[in-house]
């Protein structure tokens, strides 16, 4: 939120890419070159949502682009890597350490920030052109996937993901469903 109370998204403002969070248990401290921090608390009671890619998607996108791009530019909560790409758009529920999360539905309306660099906030048309070609639905284009947490808990970097539940196919923003 602006001043005015307005909503500023990093596509109107690109320079939001430059800002950083660091997490520790208390909240989050938001810092930004040439800016005094943030620090959020967390509140509790509050759904999670969160989004997650895999690694192998990742490399299979870089692999058809001209230049590699990283992960943040699709800002996702976790990366899950040991799978191949895009086995995550037929799983429902998963498992990582003690936390469980549901799989709600696949990120289908990508907006443009994946075409903003995110270290320096220039904006450029990959990597959701090439994403078009090959991760295009009637809904918009397609990368990863939206959880929320069934189950709290723990878990560490390296823990194995376990597939709970498998569903019939891409679970998109309005509840149908399209076979991967």
């Amino acid at each position: 939120m602006d001043v005015e109370g307005k909503c500023v998204t990093q596509l109107s403002a690109p320079r939001i890419a430059l800002i950083r969070a660091e997490m520790d248990r208390e909240g989050v401290t938001l810092s930004a070159p040439e800016m005094d921090s943030a620090q959020c608390p967390f509140v509790s009671g509050l759904e999670v949502r969160s989004a997650e890619v895999l690694m192998e998607s990742l490399a299979e996108l870089n692999a058809r682009l001209r230049s590699p791009v990283l992960m943040n530019r699709f800002r996702p909560n976790l990366a899950i890597s040991g799978s191949s790409p895009h086995e995550d758009d037929g799983w429902k529920r998963i498992r990582i350490g003690e936390v469980v999360l549901q799989i709600r539905r696949a990120c289908d309306h990508r907006c443009g920030v994946p075409n903003i660099e995110q270290e320096t906030s220039v904006s450029t048309v990959e990597p959701l052109r090439t994403l078009a070609t090959y991760r295009r639905s009637s809904k918009g284009i397609y990368f990863g996937q939206n959880v929320t947490v069934e189950a709290g808990g723990e878990f560490r970097v390296g823990d194995p993901v376990d597939v709970l539940e498998f569903g019939v196919g891409l679970t998109r923003r309005d509840g149908s469903t399209e076979l991967a």
